[in-house]
């Protein structure tokens, strides 16, 4: 099984698990990076550069050999389309500020690049389970596009349980 990982993961993995303190986390992130059971996007990379970790996660990169960010494939852009088709793609909901939006406002072409829904892309074409932080409950989002399409989709607590990480 693969997994491809969520900005919202990567961030909480850096501001509670520091790699000094959680040394066998880490080893276990390398050793799951090394063996391609987790992915991430190279659209994930670029909302970390946005941030604080992205110097941090680009060593990853790095040290795993360029394996952990990985280029959206032709093929997954098939996956785009089927998300517009979503009836929630233009469904109104409010966002973490309150505000009503839409998906396709959140991820359109008018948007900034988001790697939501490249991830979800991935996992429809790859068969790989997104994990992530955001909450199903919260309107529209990851979680929700990915039960619409029949994509697997894990927060960082069923991750690190299924990945039998232990300390």
């Amino acid at each position: 099984m693969q997994y491809v990982i969520d900005t919202s993961i990567l961030v909480e993995i850096s501001e509670r698990y520091y790699p000094e303190v959680f040394p066998s986390l880490w080893d276990k992130i390398y050793e799951l990076i090394e063996n391609e059971t987790i992915v991430s996007l190279v659209e994930v990379q670029k909302e970390l550069d946005k941030g604080k970790f992205s110097k941090e996660w680009g060593l990853v990169h790095v040290n795993s050999g360029k394996k952990f960010f990985k280029d959206f494939e032709g093929d997954e852009i098939l996956g785009i389309m089927e998300i517009i088709e979503l009836d929630c793609y233009t469904e109104k909901f409010k966002d973490k500020n309150d505000q009503v939006t839409t998906l396709e406002n959140e991820w359109g072409i008018y948007s900034e690049v988001v790697a939501d829904p490249l991830l979800i892309c991935h996992g429809l074409y790859h068969d790989s389970t997104v994990v992530t932080m955001e909450n199903p409950s919260k309107g529209y989002n990851i979680p929700h596009v990915c039960y619409e399409l029949d994509v697997r989709c894990i927060g960082l607590k069923e991750f690190l349980m299924e990945n039998e990480f232990k300390f």
